[in-house]
């Protein structure tokens, strides 16, 4: 498979929203029914459906899986994300039907841990790398966290992760366009297959990170309030785009 791209169906209590940095916005689109969206993009050709649980990264309660669950019947495979940090939480949202789990970087606090769950989960895990500020500052419930960047992907490089998912916080629900030159700095530090997240508005700007030689983009706003055309984004995986 080429270049992915992932719709992304931010949930707060059943509803979609997106996350900017302001926090969670509740969407109008698709009448916020996560199920709706879902379905649309599927039909579009989406392959695959990149899922949060806000209010699991914000709160601590996993008060969505159940729309984790329905989605994860749509026939496409569900890459869960939401503040995850300890194996029982992922274990628990692949139990929901997820095939994939996003464990936060909150959760690099504890590098033994971090070993332990990639060897146990090997390609069902993906671990998620958030930037701010060119550091390493998760959001949600557990945002103390604040480690070097540099030094932090010299780690990550020699884990033995399969695949990261590299989000710029302070472009995520912007729709200002992706931060190219850190993500290039991940890619080359991690060798592994990444996914980026976080900004990307235009078809152009998708070109630019297949380029990249990536695995793949998760996109949220842009398909919800902007101009970018589903059917042509999602057709990038087999280069219809």
């Amino acid at each position: 498979m080429g270049f992915e791209v992932i719709p992304g169906i931010d949930v707060s209590e059943g509803k979609l929203c997106f996350l900017g940095i302001g926090g969670p916005t509740k969407l109008r689109a698709f009448g916020a029914d996560p199920v709706a969206a879902a379905e649309a993009f599927i039909e579009a050709g989406a392959r695959r459906l990149h899922v949060v649980d806000v209010d699991l990264a914000f709160t601590g309660i996993a008060a969505n899986v159940a729309v984790v669950r329905r989605l994860s019947s749509l026939g496409v495979p569900v890459q869960a994300s939401g503040g995850m940090v300890t194996a029982d939480e992922l274990r628990r949202i692949m139990d929901a039907g997820a095939d994939r789990a996003v464990l936060s970087s909150a959760a690099f606090g504890d590098r033994g841990a971090v070993s332990g769950i990639v060897a146990e989960m090997r390609e069902r895990v993906v671990i998620g790398i958030e930037t701010e500020g060119g550091r390493i500052r998760p959001r949600g419930r557990r945002a103390d966290l604040d480690l070097d960047l540099g030094d932090t992907l010299i780690w990550l490089g020699g884990l033995g992760a399969p695949r990261f998912l590299y989000t710029n916080t302070q472009r995520v629900g912007e729709l200002r366009g992706p931060a190219l030159e850190e993500l290039r700095r991940v890619v080359t530090a991690v060798g592994a297959r990444v996914i980026a997240s976080g900004g990307v508005t235009t078809l152009e700007q998708l070109h630019g990170l297949a380029r990249l030689g990536i695995e793949g983009a998760v996109v949220g706003r842009a398909l919800y309030e902007g101009d970018l055309n589903p059917a042509a984004a999602f057709g990038l995986v087999d280069g219809r785009g």
